[in-house]
């Protein structure tokens, strides 16, 4: 075991460049910005359906007409149209049925079947829905799976270009200058070969020993 003292100035030290220690170079750093931006607001939007369908408030709302629509590949879509009053503001949405329910609301003369929907806004998101819609276990499973795959992605390229080198400008311009020993060291050959050392010194302010 050899000891290895290295003295530095006093902190808060120069440290150069806006993230240094960062691998990776600007272009990927700023790619994820745009992808970590998606992500926060699918998951915001993910956690606001959650609320919605849990509490939500339930309205009365009348039928104001039907739809049908036919997509480029052939599906066809049943919508119901809708009227409801919030505060002092009516909205009109639509929402998609099934078949028999788009049979049962259609609209026949005057006639204005009465339903309740489920509805919540905050902020910039809104969502209504007829209330037999309405799933606790909301929202989508597929929702779900895309936004935790999208998240484990994007967050740790997100922590590795941006928290990671951050986290080593604080340490080169804050950290404290302790003595240490080095007990170990190490090569990895690929491309290149990358030394390793293992080293131990007492924590400052526990005096436990790490390593």
């Amino acid at each position: 075991m050899s000891s290895l003292l290295v003295t530095l100035p006093p902190p808060p030290r120069r440290v150069r460049g806006i993230l240094s220690g960062a691998d990776g170079g600007w272009f990927a750093r700023l790619f994820t910005l745009p992808h970590t931006l998606v992500g926060v607001g699918a998951t915001s939007y993910w956690i606001f359906l959650w609320c919605w369908a849990w509490f939500g408030a339930d309205l009365p709302a009348v039928i104001t007409g039907t739809e049908v629509q036919q997509s480029r590949k052939g599906g066809t879509t049943y919508l119901v149209r809708y009227e409801f009053r919030v505060d002092r503001e009516i909205k009109d949405r639509s929402s998609a049925v099934s078949l028999a329910d788009y049979n049962r609301y259609q609209v026949q003369g005057d006639s204005k079947p009465r339903v309740t929907v489920r509805h919540l806004s905050f902020w910039l998101f809104e969502n209504t829905e007829l209330k037999n819609k309405v799933r606790l276990w909301n929202p989508p499973g597929l929702f779900t799976l895309w936004i935790g795959f999208w998240d484990t992605v994007v967050g740790a390229a997100f922590y590795i270009l941006w928290i990671k080198p951050l986290r080593i400008r604080l340490l080169y311009k804050y950290g404290e200058s302790l003595p240490g020993s080095v007990v170990g060291k190490r090569t990895k050959s690929g491309k290149s070969t990358t030394c390793f050392v293992a080293y131990v010194f007492n924590h400052p302010y526990t005096g436990v020993f790490m390593s």
